[in-house]
């Protein structure tokens, strides 16, 4: 399984967005929903359900498609 360590999630973000605060608050709130799966090592994506959908539409939705 792939995952990525929770301290790199910030570099895809803006710079005035980089707060590990509110990154492990989201990785946490996304982990509840059972989107993300929560590693020793890091996160990834729940490959069960329908999360990766989910997912993408977040996505879309947050930049704007």
């Amino acid at each position: 399984m792939d995952y990525i360590p929770i301290h790199d999630v910030v570099q895809g973000l803006k710079p005035h967005e980089r707060s590990m605060k509110d990154v492990n608050k989201a990785v946490k709130e996304l982990c509840n929903k059972g989107l993300l799966e929560l590693h020793k090592k890091g996160v990834s994506l729940n490959r069960e359900g329908k999360a990766i959908e989910e997912v993408e539409r977040i996505l879309r939705e947050r930049n704007g498609l």
